[in-house]
């Protein structure tokens, strides 16, 4: 009981944002037809749906443990999985996978102060980019927004491309002039030398290890490829620090909206001490 109303209570941290008047206005102001704001007002509508849903459930439960309403089986499911610090299942059907409720909690919290900032103060510099719903849609939109800018570029005929910068959000003052930056991706079975800009094996009892931001941008294949990019050599599975399992990928980066992504690298491993 004294969880729930505490849960209840520090969830005012994110009501705002749904309740906010000016929520719409300001999406607007920023630009209506620009693809990013597009893919923002969907990832907010997202949001705004999932806090919602727990809103919802936390008051229901609360009226049935003081028995004013009958605790159904929804209900049940939802209380069990909260005491035990589990996902409860109409939450995660209606969001994201995580290992733990509290980790589910945190990233609730991260998610929304995320768009809260991009929507009230501008285009963030850095984009935490497994804190979208679709972050494959992310990537089409920011397509979009470099060949608009581009006269005669064709969307079909734009692919994307990324660079691993040397760089973490604590340093960078600017985004970039063209493209994305974007964090909290996490290497795994391997780690990633700063300073010769290569895949290395992974450092003994360490399974993640982060990456620097990485630039994606977009490029017309009708131009000539710069030498220093990357290309698809090998498949290095990313994945971010709340989710869990793996699922398969292809493309130079390919994101699922279940947050696990797919890097292709020309840079392979170091000079390895034996065979991975």
């Amino acid at each position: 009981m004294r969880y729930l109303l505490k849960a209840r209570n520090t969830m005012k941290e994110v009501w705002w944002i749904e309740r906010s008047p000016k929520t719409h206005d300001q999406l607007k102001e920023m630009g209506a037809l620009n693809s990013l704001n597009i893919f923002l007002r969907q990832e907010i509508d997202r949001m705004q749906r999932v806090i919602k849903l727990v809103k919802i459930t936390l008051k229901d439960l609360l009226l049935a443990i003081e028995g004013i309403i009958i605790m159904n089986e929804n209900l049940r499911e939802a209380f069990d999985a909260i005491y035990d610090a589990k996902v409860p299942m109409v939450w995660k059907r209606g969001s994201w996978e995580s290992a733990s409720l509290g980790f589910w909690y945190t990233e609730l919290i991260m998610r929304n102060k995320q768009f809260v900032k991009w929507c009230f103060k501008g285009r963030p510099t850095a984009f935490w980019m497994t804190g979208f719903f679709n972050p494959q849609g992310f990537l089409t939109a920011m397509k979009q927004e470099v060949a608009r800018a581009h006269k005669g570029w064709a969307l079909d005929a734009v692919y994307l491309d990324n660079k691993v910068t040397k760089h973490f959000t604590q340093v960078i003052s600017a985004g970039p002039k063209e493209g994305v930056y974007v964090y909290g991706l996490y290497l795994d079975g391997c780690s990633w030398d700063k300073k010769q800009d290569r895949l290395v094996e992974s450092v003994p009892k360490v399974i993640y290890t982060e990456m620097p931001m990485i630039h994606i941008f977009a490029i017309n294949t009708n131009e000539p490829r710069p030498k220093d990019m990357y290309t698809v050599s090998q498949r290095i599975h990313l994945t971010s620090y709340f989710s869990v399992g793996r699922l398969r990928g292809t493309a130079v980066m390919n994101i699922n909206p279940t947050q696990k992504c797919f890097v292709n690298f020309d840079r392979g491993w170091g000079p390895p001490k034996h065979s991975p």
